[in-house]
């Protein structure tokens, strides 16, 4: 199998590994690098108007509550979890509920501004039905301890629009982990019963 590819776009052979799969070509690769793909998508917003609409049906939203703009913005950020930069070649940006869609029918999970932070693809992925709080305490090798008050912080005064303390900050870690904890312990319940049913 060959090692390189040369984009339609830029000319330029590269590695294959900066060309995105695709079952349906030959090769098995896209004729474009990831690079110019993105920078096509980002000059012209698909990228962003996709990534909404994308949010929107799996949260079951007729129309996106998740702004195209406000997605674009998130990708010239840093990852909350980990600190890389989204703009960096070969870090993919994604979007993360911070309270996971996958608990939306149960607990949170809402598809809007609010609970929706910047995340490289490899964060997302790791963390998947996770709540955040939960990925920092389970995970602190991909999940920087460090960036963990600055991610509450952030997260919570965007919920409540006004600064936090110090203080206020550490409670609300606290508060979070005991939420997490909480919903876990009634799934458990709610599994029981229905194992028993």
């Amino acid at each position: 199998m060959c090692k390189e590819l040369t984009c339609r776009i830029c000319n330029e052979t590269k590695a294959i590994e900066l060309f995105r799969r695709d079952a349906k070509d030959k090769k098995g690769y896209q004729n474009i690098c990831r690079s110019c793909r993105s920078e096509h998508r980002r000059a012209n917003g698909e990228k962003y108007r996709v990534r909404a609409n994308a949010y929107a049906k799996r949260a079951g939203d007729k129309l996106p509550l998740v702004p195209w703009e406000y997605i674009a913005e998130l990708f010239e950020q840093d990852c909350v979890y980990c600190g890389v930069s989204l703009k960096d070649n070969g870090v993919i940006a994604t979007c993360d509920h911070v309270f996971p869609l996958k608990d939306g029918k149960a607990y949170g999970g809402a598809n809007i501004p609010v609970n929706v932070l910047p995340a490289c693809k490899n964060c997302n992925d790791k963390k998947n039905g996770l709540f955040a709080i939960e990925a920092f305490d389970k995970y602190p090798e991909r999940f920087k301890p460090e960036l963990l008050r600055p991610f509450v912080q952030r997260f919570i005064e965007s919920l409540i629009g006004r600064k936090l303390t110090d203080t206020e900050v550490e409670q609300m870690i606290g508060h979070l982990r005991d939420e997490a904890s909480e919903v876990r312990r009634n799934e458990a319940k709610q599994k029981a019963v229905h194992s028993t049913v």
